[in-house]
């Protein structure tokens, strides 16, 4: 774990804020890789510092300073997660201060979107908490008292670097819950084909060679939970397992309990009922149609019935029915341009060739890579079930 904090100034201007910075730096220095950044900041320049640490978080102190907001905003185009600790910076009296004059101009030019845009906020007191939530800026906030951090007592210090540890830990977890690197992704999405590939097919073998490929026992055990939590999240561990099953393959380490994590905000309105409305009796371009039909619903509509399949489900199953099922293509085409949905199923199409590599002569119409193509794979990756239970 990296962590990076940023204060503008450590002299007599920041006060006491100085002292506890220095105080919580060198006691997370003990359990983490910590460093500390000081001073006015050019583009240049601190991204040379993030390129050179590759930070996991970001933690400012102070939120007033404009170099704040560009260590924030850089921070973000680099991908780390930012948290914030105002010191009592956000409290009613320091905004009542020369509000008009020096506070608005900041608030209306960056300071609101920097606090909006943290990933959570620190308050050190109950009050600072109380303050922050009636601001109503950032609903996340977490409450870690500094008065460890004051005394001269080694320990307390401690205490104090060990609350960080945790809070950084579940940043980084509910961060990264919904994102996997391009490795862990391919090796993810070749056990799931495995999965998806019929017993009886001649491409088991096939497919088992690709899955080798990966070298699965090289991988580390760090990469095989990150593989597990994502497939847990996106209910497609069921198929993850099956396909290690296929491979004769088992994990080094199983997750029984998923890590502590922020509530990721539910993404999908469950509904009683959607009529999908499929008028074919032919198996396969029934299910080839309800996948492509309920993918569009989630995908794009933000909306699910109690009992679908999560999206990751829907293409292992849509991928089974184009690659190993006999269908109609004219018919599929009618029911897609009946639909509407000829180009949502065509980029659908290049998110199968990407994650399950399907060949175009299985595809009922023409792959599209545009624009609107990675954002439904951003959607795909956002899509939470809010799953908190230990895993069995």
């Amino acid at each position: 774990m990296v962590i990076l904090h940023y204060i503008p100034s450590l002299g007599k201007k920041a006060g006491q804020t100085s002292q506890l910075v220095q105080k919580l730096h060198a006691a997370l220095g003990k359990t983490v890789e910590s460093h500390l950044f000081t001073g006015e900041i050019s583009r240049k320049e601190f991204v040379a510092k993030l390129n050179g640490i590759h930070p996991d978080i970001l933690h400012i102190h102070g939120c007033w300073d404009i170099h704040l907001a560009l260590a924030q905003y850089l921070a973000a185009k680099h991908g780390c997660p930012v948290i914030i600790s105002p010191h009592a910076a956000l409290s009613p009296d320091t905004l009542e201060t020369d509000f008009w004059t020096a506070r608005l101009p900041r608030i209306i030019l960056y300071q609101f979107l920097a606090v909006r845009k943290a990933f959570v906020l620190h308050a050190a007191t109950q009050q600072e908490t109380a303050d922050l939530k009636d601001l109503g800026w950032k609903k996340r906030i977490a409450f870690i008292p500094l008065d460890g951090l004051k005394a001269t007592d080694t320990q307390a210090a401690a205490n104090v670097a060990e609350q960080f540890r945790i809070l950084y830990k579940k940043v980084i977890d509910t961060r990264s819950r919904n994102t996997i690197g391009d490795k862990e992704r391919d090796i993810l999405f070749s056990l799931i084909r495995q999965a998806a590939t019929p017993a009886f097919s001649d491409q088991v073998e096939e497919h088992s060679s690709q899955v080798e490929e990966h070298t699965l026992s090289a991988l580390s055990e760090h990469t095989w939970k990150s593989i597990q939590i994502y497939a847990i999240d996106h209910r497609a561990d069921q198929l993850l397992f099956e396909g290690l099953r296929r491979v004769n393959y088992t994990v080094p380490v199983r997750v029984r309990h998923l890590p502590s994590r922020y509530t990721i905000k539910q993404t999908l309105q469950t509904k009683k009922q959607i009529p999908l409305d499929i008028d074919t009796q032919d198996t396969g371009e029934r299910d080839i149609i309800t996948a492509i039909t309920q993918l569009h619903h989630i995908l794009c509509l933000k909306e699910t019935e109690e009992g679908w399949q999560s999206p990751i489900q829907l293409l292992a199953k849509l991928y089974t029915a184009l690659r190993y099922t006999d269908y109609d293509e004219d018919n599929i085409r009618r029911h897609l341009q009946k639909k509407h949905l000829t180009a949502f199923a065509a980029r659908i199409m290049h998110i199968l060739a990407a994650l399950f590599s399907l060949t175009v002569g299985f595809m009922p119409v023409n792959p599209i890579d545009d624009k609107k193509t990675h954002q439904l794979l951003q959607n795909l990756n956002n899509i939470s079930y809010n799953i908190t239970q230990n895993i069995p």
